[in-house]
């Protein structure tokens, strides 16, 4: 019998500069990879220009990410719908492609977000949810694994508290809390998505990978996977989707 590929997808948010040095090493080692773009950031990092997000957008997914990256959950019922919907009217209109995810900024949606998403016209939208090792079944809550970056123990227990609790999710939080570096902990989580459920899902921020100089962790780790290629299936995170609902 043919043991199941392992299902690996990387995404990537707020559309910093830095995304360009994460996609050519996803694309050195032949790994999929998603990016959540907003047309600027209120916080005040820069942005993909319109020349660096087509480039982009030929070899790897675009998604939306809210007109101003801003917190949408804040926001007022039309405000919210604005800044889903003119941002993924932008993005279709700067790539010459569908978008068809979304990204929650900060990880915080409601309901009535989930649904404005939808309206828009998205067929899913990733969380910040991490230590799963497979979907939800439900397409506007699309989790993830781990995040690239090294945080402290009582990040991943409240990570996990809100979360839903399963016997797999609670092997993840163990293996992340045993002793070791983040590239130990991304290579424990690794094994263990292989081993139930199927999925492993890598996300972060590239403007973090260049502040915290974790650009040796991430090749690393794409290299493993790179190594290990005959059993894994590389997949955008709308390709996960699809393949999620059997599509």
């Amino acid at each position: 019998m043919n043991q199941r590929k392992l299902v690996v997808t990387t995404s990537w948010d707020d559309g910093h500069p830095a995304d360009s040095r994460i996609a050519d090493l996803l694309a050195k080692y032949g790994v999929a990879g998603t990016f959540y773009v907003p047309n600027r950031n209120s916080e005040g990092r820069p942005v993909l220009s319109e020349r660096e997000l087509r480039q982009l957008s030929i070899a790897f997914e675009v998604g939306g990410h809210s007109i101003d990256h801003v917190v949408l959950t804040d926001l007022a019922e039309g405000e919210a719908t604005r800044q889903v919907t003119q941002n993924k009217l932008w993005l279709e209109e700067v790539t010459g492609r569908p978008v068809r995810g979304f990204c929650y900024v900060r990880g915080r949606y409601t309901p009535q977000l989930k649904a404005i998403v939808q309206g828009a016209g998205f067929a899913y939208a990733r969380t910040v949810a991490n230590l799963h090792a497979a979907p939800t079944g439900d397409a506007y809550e699309m989790p993830t694994t781990i995040q690239l970056y090294p945080h402290r123990r009582p990040v991943y227990l409240r990570n996990f508290a809100r979360s839903r609790p399963s016997a797999m999710r609670a092997k993840l939080l163990w293996a992340t809390l045993a002793t070791g570096g983040l590239e130990q902990r991304i290579d424990r989580l690794i094994g263990l998505c292989r081993q139930g459920g199927g999925t492993f899902h890598l996300w972060g921020h590239s403007w973090e990978v260049e502040d915290l100089n974790l650009w040796g962790t991430l090749e690393a780790v794409l290299r493993r996977l790179a190594a290990e290629r005959d059993s894994i299936a590389f997949a955008t995170n709308y390709e996960a989707h699809c393949a999620a609902r059997g599509n």
